[in-house]
């Protein structure tokens, strides 16, 4: 078995990734709501999956591409670092949790994205499953893997999960982690330091070269945010990732 070492991806993906899931979280979702003056949050927080996915797909830039995959009634977005091979999705710490105990009867999309996760050694061990142990259809689950991640599949190396705990409109912790195929966790790198803090765009953006005399420093604010100009193509309906 293998022990994973390192993530390298940029700074500025780890802060954009972040920033996002802040932004949606304490800002968007909570704008929303008093806005419209309505009584609950029923669906809030899943709704504010809508703006994660769609300020992380403008912003990520370099070596970065994304695609909004649907998977039964579940849309999600699907980062692929194309230098290292690697892909990305987003979650709460809670339902990964869950998905550690209890799998449900149908193959669940990140079963498939991990499959290929197995060699790598768990430092923490899954959940105990709280119903007998079933075996999936290796070939279902590949099946399914090609399906998802279409004309890339054979380029994907590792899948990791960008995990984020929250507490009504307070975002508590980011984690990115490489998850086993078993739903162990292999590696685990802590980005909970970068939560609605100020970064430096990197150099080889294009916000340089599009902005020349803006100030690179960027920080979420409740009624002012930069956007990044961002070189992906987001493509909701196309199978394929395109420009790759």
């Amino acid at each position: 078995m293998q022990i994973f070492k390192s993530l390298d991806i940029p700074d500025d993906a780890r802060h954009i990734i972040t920033n996002s899931i802040v932004y949606a979280i304490t800002y968007k979702i909570p704008e929303i709501i008093r806005t419209n003056d309505l009584y609950s949050t029923n669906a809030a927080r899943l709704f504010g999956y809508n703006f994660i996915f769609k300020d992380i797909a403008d912003n990520l830039v370099g070596n970065f591409r994304t695609k909004y995959i649907t998977r039964g009634a579940w849309t999600f977005l699907l980062i692929y670092e194309q230098m290292l091979g690697y892909t990305f999705t987003i979650m709460t710490e809670k339902n990964f949790k869950l998905l550690q105990k209890r799998l449900p009867a149908r193959i669940h999309y990140l079963e498939a994205l991990i499959a290929h996760n197995a060699s790598y050694k768990a430092i923490e061990m899954q959940t105990m499953f709280d119903f007998p142990e079933f075996k999936r259809d290796a070939s279902a689950v590949e099946q399914l893997r090609c399906h998802l991640l279409g004309n890339i599949a054979n380029e994907v190396s590792n899948h990791f999960l960008v995990l984020f705990n929250y507490a009504f409109d307070k975002v508590e912790s980011v984690v990115a982690i490489l998850p086993t195929a078993e739903f162990g966790i292999a590696y685990k790198q802590d980005w909970s330091n970068l939560i609605d803090k100020p970064y430096n765009v990197n150099k080889t953006s294009k916000q340089e070269d599009k902005v020349e005399d803006e100030e690179p420093l960027v920080k979420l604010k409740p009624n002012k945010r930069i956007i990044l100009t961002n070189d992906i193509d987001v493509s909701p309906v196309e199978p394929e990732f395109k420009n790759l």
